[in-house]
């Protein structure tokens, strides 16, 4: 399967969900769904030919060619994990002729930090100080629900200035208590 890839230009792929991808912009993408369910990527508008692949067996299970932005597509069975791959083969035949022999730097994924932009709100604790002798409730309010907060994960984290110990994590999850350690 990946022999027939330019595995060698794959970079991480962040618009998708239900799986992990990397893909050649506007030539390939290629999605682990390491639980059945439904893969859902966004490409460029071009047309593809995707298909299934079996990681067991390394069986095809070829799709519709598709045309649009959006291809949200359920894996052909719940009782393994699959590989989407979204193949543009015409542009992948004209690639054949040449090669990239400069290094580009690998997408990261940026973490928002415009406060209106953020799909949530810190509901509890009301502000900023804590009291490290007593457990402070938080909890998180989601205030758009949208592809991106289906799998929130979150980690709260502080630092005790005056300690000069960094930060530190005080609590994991949406809600519970934020427990201070001992220094």
């Amino acid at each position: 399967m990946l022999a027939d890839t330019r595995h060698w230009e794959l970079e991480p792929f962040f618009d998708v969900d239900g799986a992990r991808a990397t893909g050649l912009d506007e030539v390939e993408y290629v999605a682990y769904a390491q639980n059945p369910g439904i893969v859902e990527i966004t490409v460029p508008r071009h047309k593809y030919n995707p298909f299934w692949v079996n990681p067991i067996t390394g069986e095809e299970v070829p799709l519709k060619d598709y045309r649009g932005e959006v291809l949200s597509r359920s894996t052909p069975d719940n009782l393994h994990d699959w590989v989407l791959q979204v193949p543009r083969e015409g542009l992948k035949e004209s690639m054949l002729r040449y090669y990239y022999f400069e290094s580009q730097d690998p997408p990261v994924q940026e973490i928002e930090s415009d406060p209106a932009k953020t799909p949530f709100e810190i509901a509890e604790p009301p502000g900023d100080q804590l009291n490290p002798r007593v457990p402070t409730p938080f909890k998180v309010k989601l205030t758009r629900t949208n592809r991106a907060t289906r799998n929130m994960q979150y980690v709260w984290w502080g630092e005790v200035v005056a300690s000069g110990e960094g930060v530190r994590v005080l609590g994991l999850g949406p809600s519970g208590n934020l427990i201070i350690p001992v220094i």
